[in-house]
């Protein structure tokens, strides 16, 4: 009985996963990324939207390069953020199966169906997007310090916005067009100011490990007020780039979707609802928006 009782009790979410190695047992908890998908491919959609050249087969690989993508980054960030003092650890990613299956599909079938199917252009986009996606969370330690892209100031929101961003770049398969161009920036600030929304809950756990994320250096309601103002700036450049009313449209219902989450958020930093749920939703908002004026002809292609 005293032995039953000393075992240790596996968890019970399937989002979890326990990694033993010679003296102790680690737990890595991973995101739930079911809205991660849906935010990354609906990017990638509309960005194919604005495309002359549709293929299903480019739609079906980009799409299913949208999934890998999100799993492997994130997966890697996960790993990594559970990991002592920050350490890579190829053990722990090789002994789960689905890693193991993950990475063998990614090399053997989906990287050389992309040099096969896709442009070149498509081919360095996707592939800079991993790798700086990978970047992100590695960590450099120096003289007993350990640095990371993610914890220095509004480096990770820059670069968040930029990666997730380049969704649309990728979809379209064009560095031109006013309109492509547009719609790039205006959702890169808007994923930017996302990704400060997503480090609203997490104010006080920043504070202790010295992560300077932007709540933990303005506090709750500066930040609110800083969330706000880059709600406009994207909305401001956006027209900048191209001052077209149906975009203006597409840009003014985003904009107020996430002024509505964003006021919600100042009562309760930590409502799930507003911080992740109708956060990541924005991407797919996007989309559809994109999706009914490109059907009704509002908007002519690259």
């Amino acid at each position: 009985m005293q032995q039953m009782q000393n075992l240790p009790k596996m968890p019970m979410c399937a989002e979890q996963a326990l990694v033993a190695d010679n003296t102790t047992q680690e737990m890595t908890t991973y995101k739930s990324l079911g809205l991660f998908y849906v935010a990354a491919n609906s990017l990638l959609l509309a960005g194919q939207l604005l495309n002359t050249v549709w293929s299903w087969e480019q739609f079906l690989l980009l799409q299913w390069c949208g999934f890998t993508g999100v799993f492997m980054i994130y997966r890697f960030n996960d790993i990594i953020d559970h990991s002592e003092n920050f350490r890579f650890n190829l053990r722990r990613v090789l002994s789960s199966r689905i890693h193991v299956l993950c990475l063998i599909q990614f090399l053997f079938i989906t990287t050389p169906a992309i040099l096969f199917l896709l442009s070149d252009l498509r081919i360095v986009l996707l592939y800079s997007t991993c790798f700086l996606g990978l970047l992100y969370s590695v960590n450099v330690r120096i003289r007993s310090k350990n640095y990371r892209l993610k914890h220095l100031f509004l480096v990770k929101n820059l670069l968040i916005g930029t990666l997730w961003g380049s969704m649309i770049l990728i979809g379209a398969n064009a560095l031109a067009g006013e309109l492509v161009i547009a719609l790039f920036v205006f959702t890169s600030v808007q994923v930017m100011t996302g990704s400060i929304i997503r480090d609203l809950p997490d104010t006080e756990t920043d504070r202790k490990d010295g992560v300077r994320t932007l709540p933990v250096v303005l506090g709750i309601q500066g930040s609110i007020l800083a969330i706000h103002l880059f709600n406009l700036v994207s909305l401001a450049a956006g027209w900048f780039l191209f001052p077209d009313s149906n975009f203006l449209v597409l840009m003014i219902v985003v904009v107020g979707w996430r002024a509505f989450t964003v006021l919600k958020l100042a009562h309760n930093p930590k409502a799930p609802l507003y911080s992740n749920t109708l956060n990541l939703l924005t991407c797919f908002l996007i989309f559809i928006i994109l999706f009914i004026q490109h059907s009704n002809g509002l908007y002519p292609t690259h």
